[in-house]
């Protein structure tokens, strides 16, 4: 399981502005920089518990429709 938050615990879940996808991409859509921008927390989780994390800042330049945040090792 993957899962996106904000550094202060926030989970983050699709919504208009938001697709979480499974395989650990986040795309953000109708992208509003002050919304957009900021500190995201990825996690990923195995059936056994085992878990691991990370973060990376997100800032917005030019404009954009759409954004693909992508964590990988």
């Amino acid at each position: 399981m993957i899962c996106f938050s904000f550094p202060d615990g926030v989970s983050l879940y699709s919504d208009l502005h938001r697709k979480v996808f499974t395989n650990g991409t986040l795309l953000i859509m109708n992208v509003v920089k002050d919304l957009a921008e900021g500190v995201y927390q990825c996690t990923a989780k195995n059936r056994q518990g085992f878990q691991s994390s990370d973060s990376t800042k997100l800032k917005v330049i030019g404009k954009h429709e759409k954004l693909f945040c992508l964590f990988s090792e």
